[in-house]
């Protein structure tokens, strides 16, 4: 990712940790120096996987890390920060000339077993901090695109999903907004919540 991220990439180190509450977490600490948690069970699984699928839960964790260096910690709400961290986890997947199509049916199958309703998932995320698979798939694509079509910045990159974080951004349900911190997860969905929600017509196919 140097390339595109120039003078301002920073730097990360990876670690492998069973005490953690979700499957990775990237904590910022120092201004540009970040550490990128995995939990130790979830990096078994990932490693038992398609290469792919390793490299792109890696590269968006550090995708994480480039936006907070770049700056962009605060954009969005943390729906956004989710879609530019997949836009750039598809760039690096495009330049380290890996096919895409592992990590897309890992989130087919993830929002299937799921089972949430169409428009529960739309206002509510696949878990509360996560946006609808559905748009997090359309990031990485866009990113991956992106790369492939000479994206130069981390920038750039972040551009292909800004329409797409508007809309989404726009859709999330006010609830998630007084539910709780960064980082609870099917427990912001409250009871009750799908008679709260209004029908929403879906931004993708």
């Amino acid at each position: 990712m140097q390339p595109v991220c120039g003078t301002r990439c920073g730097s990360a180190t990876l670690v492998v940790t069973p005490g953690i509450e979700a499957p990775a977490h990237t904590r910022v600490r120092v201004p540009g120096y970040s550490l990128i948690e995995i939990r130790q069970a979830d990096m078994d699984r990932l490693v038992a996987s398609d290469d792919a699928v390793l490299y792109w839960v890696i590269a968006h964790e550090y995708g994480h890390h480039l936006d907070m260096t770049a700056g962009n910690a605060n954009l969005d709400g943390d729906w956004g920060l989710e879609l530019r961290a997949e836009a750039l986890a598809g760039c690096a997947l495009e330049r380290a000339g890996l096919i895409i199509d592992p990590v897309l049916d890992l989130s087919r199958r993830s929002e299937a077993a799921a089972g949430r309703g169409a428009v529960l998932a739309e206002q509510f995320g696949s878990d509360g901090t996560h946006p609808h698979w559905r748009y997090m798939r359309h990031a990485i694509l866009a990113g991956y695109a992106a790369c492939a079509d000479g994206a130069r910045t981390v920038d750039e990159v972040a551009a292909s999903v800004t329409t797409l974080t508007a809309q989404v951004v726009r859709n999330r349900s006010p609830l998630l907004r007084t539910a709780g911190a960064r980082g609870s997860r099917d427990d912001v969905v409250p009871d009750g919540a799908q008679e709260l929600a209004a029908p929403v017509q879906p931004l993708l196919p």
